[in-house]
């Protein structure tokens, strides 16, 4: 899948932990240079329910998002916050939340 993050297309993919080694300790990644954001897909290998792997890939889709703004913001790799994974884990967990009150709020389009 194809994302428009300020300008700068990236490319949106889920695989598996066994299919990309860089999955190994962690649930995705965002490489700036190839402007790719890869998730890792669970599938059904591990233990937990399929909702719950479900919203753990949509809550690490947001997260790595949430790189690629930083990095196309000028906030990426040579800043505090673009690398800052409290707050990247922050916005991720958040965000959905802040849009829902602004879109009731009428602030939103």
């Amino acid at each position: 899948m194809k994302l428009n993050i300020l300008g700068t297309e990236y490319t949106l993919e889920r695989h598996k932990e066994y299919e990309d080694d860089r999955l190994h300790d962690c649930g995705g990644y965002c490489d700036y240079n190839s402007r790719k954001l890869v998730v890792q897909d669970f599938g059904t290998e591990k233990p937990w329910t399929l909702d719950h792997l479900e919203d753990s890939m949509l809550l690490n889709t947001r997260h790595e998002i949430m790189h690629a703004f930083f990095q196309e913001s000028g906030l990426g790799s040579d800043s505090v916050f673009g690398q800052n994974e409290e707050l990247v884990g922050w916005l991720a967990i958040q965000l959905p939340k802040i849009v829902a009150v602004m879109r009731n709020a009428g602030c939103l389009e």
